[in-house]
């Protein structure tokens, strides 16, 4: 996988693919992502222009040996199965067995929708669930109900070739905290799931919910009612066995992981292709470098594989060394587990030492040798605040 695209040299392989699938039938009043409505989606040309920009960006035809593969959205469960598995075909290179997985809502769950998934090489569904609760499913827009979304979840798990994760939401204006309750419950003693996003409700600027709740038409959970209902979810996961691998991700066993999300968690590059896709890649002089593609799918479709490799209307980032560096501490800080905060330290150890200090006054780390230091589960819950405690150490020219 080794290349130029658009004056950057990869000086590594990079193994981890993110494709961005825009096309949905109808926009959530709480989604800020690039998203396209659209009742007939140019499937084919999309899938071809998408296998196109990722021969232009890494200069060579493929398909390649990805580790991990996910396609987001956008609903990509939308996309026709032989258009998908034609995509993956020219994507993937065969004997490669990548975790491959696909964002799906649960309306679009049929058995022969399952079949074409697991014969197009798809080894992990991710569930846009949100809610069971049909009252919170309406507020957040979804087009389907709790019922549906059970059903398509044990349709998934009774056809045996997909490990199945769920996306839940919390603080839904207008809902109760039991619901959120009975959807742990539900979800971490059926036996089928093995993965959790736990999610709370996140007001995006630009989004007609928060439109409302501006207007007073809708009212904001609290922060005490948000941690206590997040703290009733831990304890009920750890009562069945679950972990919590990251802030707001869950998991029945170890190896139930979302293995792409861990790659990009711990600094890897990535490829994304399609609209609104976002890489972190490196060049040729250990540089590492951010791009967003174009939002604007006629733009994305209409592009020459030149274009492609530059991007037409992308925005590319240069990021400094210090910038990479409060990135790894903002993520490491969402992750429950040993860092080694000395030897990452690059960018004014004395102030990255007196901020391990105060979060370990505050119980929000434990040191736990003089190397490293692990986020507590107190600390999780400051996770965000400790990011910005980071940030303040860069340069200003870095902010």
């Amino acid at each position: 996988m080794d290349g130029e695209r658009a004056g950057v040299a990869q000086t590594e392989p990079v193994e981890h693919l993110y494709v961005h699938v825009p096309f949905c039938l109808r926009r959530c009043p709480y989604c800020d992502f690039a998203v396209s409505v659209r009742s007939s989606p140019p499937w084919e040309a999309y899938a071809q222009q998408v296998v196109a920009e990722a021969r232009a960006r890494l200069g060579a035809r493929g398909p390649w040996p990805w580790k991990t593969v996910f396609l987001g959205g956008g609903t990509p469960s939308l996309m026709p199965g032989d258009v998908l598995a034609a995509m993956l075909q020219d994507l993937v290179a065969g004997g490669a067995q990548p975790e491959i997985t696909l964002e799906v809502n649960p309306e679009t769950v049929g058995e022969e929708a399952l079949r074409g998934w697991a014969a197009a090489g798809v080894t992990r569904l991710s569930f846009g669930a949100q809610s069971f609760d049909d009252h919170a499913l309406r507020t957040l827009g979804r087009q389907h109900t709790g019922a549906q979304a059970r059903a398509a979840i044990a349709r998934a798990a009774a056809a045996q070739a997909f490990a199945l994760s769920v996306d839940l939401i919390f603080g839904v204006p207008s809902t109760v905290p039991e619901i959120v309750s009975s959807d742990i419950a539900w979800l971490a003693t059926s036996g089928w799931v093995t993965h959790l996003s736990l999610y709370e409700l996140t007001y995006e600027a630009r989004t007609s919910m928060t439109q409302a709740l501006r207007r007073g038409k809708l009212r904001a959970w609290e922060d005490g009612a948000l941690r206590e209902v997040h703290e009733a979810a831990l304890a009920a996961l750890r009562g069945e066995g679950w972990e919590r691998y990251e802030v707001s991700n869950f998991r029945r066993d170890p190896g139930a992981g979302c293995r792409h999300n861990l790659a990009i968690w711990e600094g890897d590059t990535y490829l994304g292709v399609g609209v609104g896709a976002v890489s972190t890649l490196r060049d040729a002089m250990g540089g590492w470098h951010r791009r967003t593609n174009t939002h604007h799918v006629a733009r994305y479709l209409a592009a020459s594989p030149d274009a492609l490799a530059d991007g037409p209307d992308a925005q590319h980032e240069a990021l400094s060394c210090q910038e990479r560096w409060s990135e790894r501490w903002i993520m490491a800080l969402r992750q429950p587990r040993p860092w080694g905060w000395r030897e990452n330290a690059s960018v004014d150890p004395a102030g990255v030492a007196k901020l391990v200090a105060r979060w370990e006054a505050l119980g929000w780390v434990r040191v736990l040798d003089d190397d490293a230091l692990c986020p507590t589960e107190e600390g999780l819950f400051f996770s965000d605040q400790m990011g910005l405690d980071i940030v303040t150490l860069l340069p200003d020219e870095s902010r």
